[in-house]
């Protein structure tokens, strides 16, 4: 067996002294990894009926690919002894990882590969080299001498039923030197909740070799942008064991591979590229809310449809680990119109007050260092990480989210802007207060810290913005004076915050309000009652025991349905039969997914509804 070094690598300890791991950290690997393959892996490798492997090209590129026997052949893995297997698979028609191989190639040469289960999340790595190899007639066979095995933990698998079925694969694109990305490929990125990584480092000691590992997330969490007509992949760091061997060898040889299957589909996607790891303020340029991203530029891909002999049975199952989606920030900007998001490097903010409205809801006024312009319905941006201390954990089945949580907290300012009374339009002055109305989180990071009445409170103000207002933007005019307002929960904030403007500019609208709330939440509403501008006021609460009915006023105890809506949009065109009202939509995604699908099926035209959107 030819016996490798597993100390950690200068790539590998310089992303750790990036990240602040301890020192010992490292020199705990040696204790985990196992030269020969330990007996449990030896077996769970064998019995599995799809494995991922990875290995270079001639221009010592990494491609990563995944094989897949047929249950009625004999195994694609077989195990000689502790430190030699064997691999004999048929590969998809245009699979890069064959091309990496001739007809007879006893030259030695790097291999990586992955066993993982996802029907319980279990996954194991090896690595070593190639002793010799044969690929002919789309047969890959391979005999490898392993000296290096570790398992891995189960977090951000998904949980998928996977079985065998024989495609058809179709070479859809052969670009194994094109550097720019079809849409169809950027598409089937954007749906990926699974994708393999390879990665290198070699040099002129015994620890060369590659690794390939799985990275998982919600579907989409690795993204795609163009620039200078060349594509870019961006994969978001996750907290993991912190040993960094996948980005550390990105840290020193700087090149990537990577294969992205589609399980209800077969379309498998293969990616080659040169790689890099970008940390703090150049992740978050890319990436924002993200300090520490993988970018791989493209310089090689193949996509291949049906060519991926499984098929999934029943839905996904995502793991519970999985951070929300971060999207690169030319994404941030097209889908949530940011464009005027202030970032502010340092502007403290003190809590000045705190209103109890409901037993869960509070009003929480803060007084700023330096005071801040925006526009009503726009959302700030907290930074809770400098007062409340964070420790690395592993894996917290009980608090998942935890891992991953950057303390940075986006909240609607629910107060109105200052107005500057003494000119003849509207406009908003800088204010060096704000309120956000919060609702508290139960065992939450944040939420428990401002409930509980702490004084003295004082933490980072990062940013303000958002374009979900009713003024336009240059000229701070209402911009329709027929509106429907459509909330839920404490989506109500930015309307409150516009409300308040709408009041002090004593606009002349007309308003139809649909709220649904529960319980003491119906007192969010209640500026809006016999205000003559307010047309209609609908509150929806199903914990109520009856229905109230009071002037403009009306609390029903039920939920919201697309009738309301119907008779909502035919109220509002009775009052102005000239011009088609604005809806403005905030609340819980599923919330707003049945208003919009309701509204689709009313024939309701897109450009005239207006959505928060809580990319942040």
């Amino acid at each position: 067996m030819i016996l490798k070094n597993h100390t950690q690598h200068k790539g590998e300890l310089f992303v750790q002294m990036k990240r602040q791991v301890p020192l010992q950290v490292s020199s705990q690997l040696p204790d985990f990894i196992e030269d020969e393959m330990p007996l449990q892996h030896q077996v769970f490798f064998s019995q599995l009926s799809y494995f991922v492997v990875a290995t270079l090209d001639e221009f010592q590129r990494p491609w990563t690919s995944i094989i897949v026997g047929n249950a009625e052949e004999e195994d694609i893995v077989k195990i000689k002894k502790g430190s030699r297997m064997s691999i004999r698979a048929k590969l998809s028609v245009g699979d890069p990882f064959g091309n990496c191989f001739g007809e007879l190639d006893n030259s030695i040469r790097y291999f990586a590969g992955l066993g993982i289960d996802f029907s319980n999340r279990r996954r194991n790595k090896v690595s070593g080299l190639i002793n010799s190899s044969q690929y002919k007639n789309q047969f890959i066979n391979l005999d490898i001498q392993t000296n290096e095995s570790l398992g891995n933990c189960p977090k951000y698998i998904t949980i998928r039923k996977l079985s065998y079925v024989e495609r058809t694969p179709q070479l859809a694109i052969d670009s194994p030197n094109s550097t720019t990305l079809e849409p169809e490929e950027t598409f089937h990125i954007h749906q990926a909740s699974t994708i393999f990584i390879s990665t290198r480092h070699i040099s002129q000691d015994s620890d060369s070799d590659i690794g390939v590992n799985h990275r998982g997330g919600n579907p989409g969490f690795c993204r795609v942008y163009n620039e200078n007509g060349q594509s870019y992949v961006v994969i978001p760091d996750y907290s993991g064991n912190r040993f960094y061997q996948s980005l550390g060898n990105v840290q020193s040889d700087r090149v990537a591979g990577l294969v992205i299957p589609n399980f209800q589909t077969g379309d498998m996607l293969y990616i080659t590229g040169d790689a890099e790891n970008l940390f703090d303020e150049q992740a978050e340029e890319i990436m924002p809310r993200v300090t520490l991203i993988t970018r791989i530029r493209v310089t090689g891909h193949v996509f291949v449809k049906q060519g991926l002999n499984l098929k999934q049975e029943g839905s996904d199952q995502y793991s519970p680990y999985n951070p929300p989606i971060r999207h690169v920030k030319g994404e941030v900007y097209q889908s949530t119109h940011v464009e005027n998001e202030q970032h502010i490097p340092s502007n403290q903010a003190k809590l000045w007050s705190v209103e109890k409205l409901t037993p869960l809801i509070s009003k929480f006024t803060f007084k700023l260092e330096f005071p801040i312009k925006y526009q009503p319905g726009s959302y700030a941006l907290f930074d809770f990480s400098e007062i409340i201390q964070k420790k690395y954990q592993h894996m917290n089945n009980l608090n998942p989210k935890s891992l991953n949580d950057d303390l940075i907290r986006t909240w609607t300012i629910s107060s109105s802007p200052l107005i500057d009374e003494t000119t003849e339009t509207t406009k908003f002055e800088s204010s060096n207060f704000i309120s956000c109305t919060i609702k508290l989180v139960e065992n939450g990071a944040v939420t428990p810290l401002l409930h509980s009445n702490v004084s003295e409170l004082s933490l980072k103000l990062i940013g303000v913005g958002g374009n979900f207002t009713c003024f336009e933007k240059e000229t701070n005019r209402v911009e329709t004076p027929n509106m429907i307002w459509i909330a839920a929960g404490v989506g109500i904030t930015p309307f409150l915050s516009m409300w308040s403007a709408l009041q002090e500019c004593k606009s002349n609208v007309k308003l139809s309000v649909l709220y649904s709330g529960r319980g003491s939440e119906a007192e969010f509403t209640k500026s809006f009652r016999n205000d003559e501008r307010v047309s209609s006021l609908q509150v929806f609460d199903s914990t109520r025991h009856a229905t109230h009915a009071e002037n403009n006023y009306s609390i029903f105890n039920r939920r919201i349905n697309s009738n309301d809506v119907a008779q909502a949009l035919q109220g509002a065109s009775n009052i102005s039969n000239s011009e088609i009202p604005i809806i403005y939509l905030c609340g819980p995604p599923q919330f707003m997914n049945s208003i919009r699908n309701w509204l689709k099926e009313l024939k309701y035209p897109e450009n005239n509804i207006r959505t928060e959107s809580f990319v942040f």
